[in-house]
């Protein structure tokens, strides 16, 4: 009965992020390292309550995590909702940023694969 419930346990203790390996950008990049005008992104299973992070969702859903415009402590983050599209190597993204509306930017990706997505803004 002990090993039945343990294996049950860990059996649902399911840490492995999914990747669609049709379109890897889907999903959610946290920690962000800056270098110039490049940005790496590394994978998550989604994005943190407390830092910076973008989802690229099926249906063309953005949401970018940040923490607004102010920036002065205590910071709250909040989710912005916006739409993309990937045109080659290029990301076109719509999103509303709330207090300055809607916004239109584009990123080049550099490099992109399981666990890592740099791009240049």
């Amino acid at each position: 009965l002990l090993l039945c419930l343990i294996t049950a346990l860990v059996s649902c203790n399911n840490d492995d992020i999914t990747i669609d390996e049709n379109n890897l950008l889907l999903g959610s990049w946290i920690n962000p390292q800056y270098e110039n005008n490049k940005t790496t992104f590394k994978r998550a299973k989604s994005l943190k309550e407390d830092g910076y992070g973008i989802s690229f969702l099926a249906n063309d859903i953005f949401i970018e995590r940040h923490s607004g415009w102010c920036g002065t402590p205590p910071l709250i983050f909040g989710d912005f909702t916006g739409l993309w599209n990937e045109n080659e190597s290029n990301i076109n993204i719509n999103i509303d940023n709330g207090i300055s509306g809607m916004t239109s930017f584009s990123w080049k990706i550099i490099s992109l694969d399981g666990e890592t997505l740099v791009i240049e803004r």
